[in-house]
């Protein structure tokens, strides 16, 4: 009997080389997503349904579309730095030049062109989740419990697992 299991590798974490290839290639709006799924390691319908109201004390207030689980991320340096230098254009942090919050698809076709641009074909959107824990963990005080409740993760094993 055959399984039903993926026979797929698992998703690695993007590598610093392309995280950094990355930084210097994107335009500011795709920038943009890429660190706040960077620095979030949140899923991409749950960054591009992220809000300024929702920005408090060094975070955001996440609600999970998937879990449903509510909870704090604080924000890495670097995302911070980006957030405070970005121009608010409407109610979402992620959004199209008018304002309009910026759909699944816009924001797959840009994160796939910058992929594309950096030779990064083999890691996807959700490979940066797997990335943001060595992110977050840079935020001092953080720590691999910390990490775990971010991403949801069950067990250390797996945050460590996605951590590189």
């Amino acid at each position: 009997m055959q399984s039903l299991r993926s026979t797929k590798p698992p998703r690695q974490p993007w590598p610093p080389d392309l995280i950094a290839a990355a930084r210097a290639t994107a335009d500011p709006d795709t920038l943009l997503l890429f660190e706040m799924l960077l620095g979030t390691g949140q899923r991409i319908g749950d960054v591009l349904a992220m809000q300024w109201g929702q920005v408090a004390d060094g975070g955001i207030e996440v609600t999970q579309g998937k879990t449903g689980a509510r909870l704090f991320v604080p924000f890495t340096d670097r995302l911070q730095a980006l957030l405070d230098a970005t121009q608010r254009r409407g109610l979402h942090i992620i959004t199209l030049p008018d304002g309009r919050p910026m759909s699944y698809h816009a924001a797959w076709q840009r994160m796939m062109h910058l992929r594309k641009a950096i030779g990064a074909d083999a890691y996807d959107n959700h490979a940066l989740r797997h990335a943001a824990a060595s992110e977050i963990e840079a935020i001092p005080g953080m720590t691999a419990e910390h990490v775990k409740a971010i991403k949801r993760h069950s067990t250390t094993e797996r945050v460590r697992l996605h951590s590189g």
